[in-house]
C-alpha cells in the first residue's frame, strides 16, 4: 500500500516538475496491471464474463426468490400475479443474456484461434 501511494505521489510531482522544466518525454514509469493477465483480449473477455456470471447468478437467484414471494403474497390478484410473472420473465432473460454472451465469446475465440 505504501508503494502504491508513493508511486502516485511521485507521478504527480514528477509531472509538475517536468512540465515546469519544459521537457515532454522525460517521464517514464511502470503501470502495474491490477487484473493480473497479460493483456490478451481473450483473457480480458474471459475475466469480464466470469465476474459478470459471478455477480449475475446470485442476483438471479435472489430475483427468483423475490418472484416466488410475490406469487405467495399476491392473494390471487391478477395485477400482482402479472408482476410476479414479469419478474420471472425478465430474470430469465437477464440470465440468458449473460450465459449467451459467454457462449458467443467462446465461439468467437474458437473461430479466431
Amino acid at each position: 500500500m505504501y508503494n502504491f501511494i508513493q508511486n502516485i505521489i511521485d507521478f504527480f510531482l514528477k509531472r509538475h516538475i517536468i512540465w515546469a522544466s519544459g521537457q515532454s518525454n522525460a517521464l517514464s514509469f511502470n503501470i502495474i496491471n491490477p487484473l493480473s493477465f497479460d493483456g490478451n483480449l481473450g483473457d480480458i473477455l474471459n475475466r469480464l464474463m466470469s465476474v459478470l456470471l459471478m455477480f449475475g447468478a446470485p442476483i438471479a437467484i435472489i430475483m427468483y426468490l423475490w418472484a416466488g414471494f410475490q406469487f405467495l403474497t399476491s392473494g390471487g390478484q391478477p395485477d400482482k400475479v402479472k408482476q410476479a410473472n414479469q419478474t420471472i420473465l425478465w430474470t430469465t432473460v437477464g440470465l440468458a443474456v449473460i450465459i449467451m454472451s459467454q457462449a458467443i465469446i467462446f465461439v468467437v475465440q474458437s473461430i479466431l484461434a
